[in-house]
Formats: C-alpha cells, sequence, structure tokens
C-alpha cells in the first residue's frame, strides 16, 4: 500500500470526526480507494480463470465509507469491504457452501464468514474474504432470492434513508421496510425447505416403489416452485420501478 497501516488509521480517525471532511483529505481517501482497485480486478480475473465465474466488482464509494467509519467501530485499514466482487448463482444453500469453499481455495488467504447463520436485519449472504497483494477483497456469494431481496432494500433506503441497512428505523414507509425484512425470513424458510427436500429427495432414491413419499416430495418441490415465483414476480416491481 502507499500509505502505513498506522498512516491509513490516523485518515479514517480524521474521517470519522465530526463534520464535513476537508478536501484534502477526501482526496488522500479517494487515493486510497483507487489502490484497491488492482487487487480488485485481480481477483475478479482470478475466479473467472479458476473457476469460470463472472463476477461484478465495486468500490465503496467515500461516502459510504465514511459513513462506515462514523457507525461502526472499524478502523480503515482494517475495513474488508472496500473493494468488493459479487457472485450471483441459481443455486440453493448446499451448492452455495461448496462454492465459497471452492472460492476460498484459490486463494492463499481467505476466511469465510456465513451470513446466512448470523443475517444482518435481514441480509443474507456467503462473504470470502480474500488478500490480494496485500489488499482484503470482499466477495459476496448469493442465491438469486438472496440477491433480489438485497437490492429491493438497498433501491427502498436510496429513498428512505440508507440507515435501514443496518436497523435504523425509516423515516417514512416504515410498513414497507417491515414487510421487506419478514420476506428476508420467508426466503429463509423457503431455501432451508428446499436443502431439506434435496436430502429427502437422496434419501428416497433407494425406494422407487414408495409412491406415498414420492408424492409427497414432489408436491413439497411444486410448492417451494410456486413460492419462488411469486418472490420472483414480487421484486420485479422493485427493479421496474414501482411499487410492491
Amino acid at each position: 500500500m502507499g500509505m502505513t497501516k498506522s498512516q491509513i488509521n490516523k485518515l479514517g480517525d480524521v474521517l470519522r470526526a465530526a463534520g464535513p471532511p476537508k478536501e484534502e483529505v477526501l482526496l488522500r481517501l479517494q487515493e486510497l480507494r483507487a489502490s484497491y482497485d488492482p487487487p480488485m480486478t485481480a481477483a475478479q480475473m482470478l475466479l473467472k480463470n479458476a473457476l469460470g465465474i463472472d463476477a461484478t466488482s465495486r468500490l465503496k464509494t467515500v461516502n459510504t465509507i465514511v459513513e462506515k467509519l462514523r457507525r461502526d467501530k472499524t478502523r480503515l485499514a482494517e475495513m474488508q469491504d472496500i473493494a468488493g466482487l459479487r457472485v450471483v448463482a441459481d443455486i440453493g444453500l448446499a451448492e452455495q457452501t461448496v462454492l465459497a469453499e471452492k472460492v476460498s481455495a484459490i486463494f492463499a488467504t481467505a476466511k469465510v464468514v456465513d451470513r446466512r447463520e448470523k443475517p444482518r436485519y435481514g441480509y443474507r449472504a456467503v462473504h470470502v474474504v480474500a488478500v490480494v497483494d496485500g489488499y482484503p477483497v470482499e466477495i459476496q456469494i448469493r442465491t438469486k432470492l438472496q440477491d433480489l431481496w438485497a437490492q429491493a432494500l438497498e433501491r427502498l433506503a436510496d429513498e428512505v434513508g440508507r440507515g435501514i441497512r443496518y436497523g435504523e428505523p425509516a423515516i417514512r414507509r416504515s410498513e414497507e421496510v417491515s414487510r421487506l425484512r419478514g420476506i428476508a425470513d420467508l426466503i429463509a424458510g423457503i431455501e432451508l425447505a428446499r436443502k431439506a427436500y434435496g436430502a429427502a429427495r437422496r434419501a428416497v432414491e433407494s425406494r422407487p416403489q414408495d409412491d406415498d413419499v414420492h408424492g409427497m416430495l414432489e408436491r413439497l418441490r411444486t410448492a417451494l416452485d410456486e413460492a419462488s415465483e411469486q418472490l420472483r414476480i414480487y421484486f420485479e416491481s422493485w427493479h421496474s420501478g414501482a411499487k410492491p
């Protein structure tokens, strides 16, 4: 890094102070932020070459970094999500775990953070924090439903206040925020049921004569498919700009 860890943390302390940061301080933060771009691109290429994964990329904005410094106790040098990649796949929870393990294995240094076990205000995903050329790069691995929910929350947060992403009360449209958080639990329940369905289906593969069990599992699969489709339609209204 161009700055030492101590210098980065001192910059973070200045940014954490109340009031608008001075222009020269913001310029230093912008330079630090830009230094994460090459490692992020390198991680993106490694995912593509090693696993055939197309990941989208983003650098945390200057304003978002300052907001996080003021909201959390994280030191700037320890902030793990300045550089981020996102992988969205049409997979279940078990496949999501396997994919996270594969992603983690291609980096010399990486740790897995499971946001399914400890969701943050409804947000669920699996994060792999890899270190590339000394820089942390956060790789978010989401199922399609997890991603649709997260995008809907982002859209709503832009309208009613970014604080709802961290459990703060909504300034307006509080009922929609509460409903969306409830939908996060519904999605988790559907995905857990799909995981259980997969395990049950494998368990009865050796019992083709058991029509009752196979019929029950088929009805469960149909119900889960219908619930997932209804959620997809619901979230399409967010992306089209319509009110759900």
